[in-house]
């Protein structure tokens, strides 16, 4: 595990992550920043633990990433527009994304399955 609680991740209109260790007060507070789309992130969310970070882009995907190693572990695909938004619930596999299309999606990490409205 990386930092049970302490990173705090923030997204950008390049589509960039950069994950920031919030215990420290100085400049070197910054933990990494990778490359995670060629399109806007939108939203981010933690999913299971700080070791997995789900990303939602305007190139209409979502990534599920292995942080420590900044490498995706699975790409979701399914929406027709810009994905908004994205949400977990605390230590679970599950989460839900929204997009520009109008549709809300369950997605399940583990499989990389979904299920929502089309």
């Amino acid at each position: 595990k990386l930092r049970s609680g302490s990173l705090l991740s923030v997204s950008d209109e390049e589509g960039f992550v950069t994950l920031i260790d919030t215990r420290n007060k100085s400049a070197s507070d910054l933990v990494t920043k990778w490359e995670a789309h060629q399109n806007s992130i939108f939203d981010v969310v933690w999913v299971a633990d700080d070791t997995q970070l789900a990303t939602a882009s305007g190139d209409q995907t979502i990534r599920l990433w292995d942080v420590e190693h900044e490498k995706t572990k699975c790409v979701f695909l399914g929406h027709q527009g810009s994905v908004k938004s994205v949400d977990a619930k605390s230590d679970s596999h599950i989460f839900a994304t929204g997009s520009r299309d109008g549709n809300v999606c369950i997605w399940d990490s583990r499989t990389g399955s979904r299920s929502g409205s089309d």
